[in-house]
């Protein structure tokens, strides 16, 4: 299973490296939202006024499907991480599915943050309505992917001592 692990990771580097590069040649500075704890409606409203264009270009393709397939990606790889370098260290199977809440709520929040972002760069005017739900749905991201990151790493640290 480590194989596989390190596979995903390699495959979520090249999805982040290739949304990093549609973003900087479509010139999408001023929507990366996502990777801010915070943005006020405001932020948003100015992105599509500098760049009208660019909203489109933001939901296809860099949060569906780049972002999409990086998400997925990404949580594959901190669960397989988890539960591959764990189970090294002896701990139960029967326990595995607690070493996948992490990244599935990262995987969830992630999900629900890419697509409240694209129906407020589709549909301006539901912008009000759904800041304050994408703004949680962002820091709850933040959160879960770096507690699942935490706790993928420990496993990996923890199991070199194991043989």
């Amino acid at each position: 299973m480590a194989a596989a692990t390190w596979t995903v990771f390699v495959v979520a580097l090249v999805l982040a490296a290739r949304m990093r590069a549609v973003q900087r040649s479509k010139r999408l500075y001023a929507f990366n939202f996502g990777a801010r704890l915070s943005y006020r409606a405001v932020d948003i409203t100015r992105a599509m006024e500098l760049n009208p264009r660019g909203a489109a270009l933001v939901v296809v393709p860099v949060l569906f499907p780049l972002d999409l397939l990086f998400l997925i990606s990404w949580g594959i790889f901190l669960a397989l991480c988890s539960v591959t370098y764990f189970g090294a260290l002896g701990m139960p199977s029967e326990w595995n599915w607690l070493l996948l809440l992490l990244p599935g709520i990262y995987m969830a929040a992630d999900l629900s943050e890419n697509v409240l972002l694209a129906r407020m760069l589709t549909s301006p005017d539901q912008i009000p309505a759904l800041i304050d739900f994408a703004v949680c749905a962002t820091r709850l991201k933040w959160v879960s992917v770096l507690l699942a990151g935490l706790q993928a790493f420990g496993a990996l640290v923890l199991s070199f001592g194991c043989d």
